[in-house]
This record gives structure tokens, C-alpha cells and sequence, in this order.
């Protein structure tokens, strides 16, 4: 049986909630608006993303990542 192979990188969108709130929000589902969710590469992760944006400064700089805590109380949507 041939093997199918499905590439998943690519551009994605990307959003955070407060936790635990994203399956009442229903962001699992293909009809959610995704308009105002953030362009994001696959593979990546979201601190590459947040930068790009200007919602964090580099975490890997300095003390920036004690700036950047509370990136991880919140879930994280692609």
C-alpha cells in the first residue's frame, strides 16, 4: 500500500484565549472567523509570531522572557 505523506507547514493563523475557553468559543470549528487571528510559519512556534507582531519583545534577549510569562496561562489556537 502506498504511503500518503500530508505537509503541514505552510502560513497558519494563530490565536490565544484565556484557558480552557477555546472549545466554548467553538475555534475547532471550519466555519470560525479567523480574520482577526495572527499569520503564523509552520513549523514555528508562538513566540516567533508574537514578536513579528509587536506583542512581545524578543524573549531570548536580556530579561525580556519574564515580560513574556504570561504567554504561557494563555491556550494557544492554530
Amino acid at each position: 500500500m502506498p504511503v500518503k505523506t500530508l505537509s503541514l507547514d505552510g502560513t497558519w493563523k494563530l490565536i490565544d484565549t484565556e484557558a480552557m475557553q477555546g472549545d466554548a468559543q467553538d475555534l475547532f470549528s471550519p466555519k470560525v472567523d479567523t480574520a482577526s487571528w495572527m499569520d503564523t510559519a509552520v513549523p514555528g512556534d508562538i513566540h516567533q509570531t508574537l514578536v513579528k507582531t509587536k506583542r512581545i519583545e524578543d524573549p531570548y534577549f536580556g530579561l525580556n522572557n519574564e515580560k513574556c510569562r504570561w504567554t504561557s496561562s494563555r491556550d494557544w489556537w492554530y
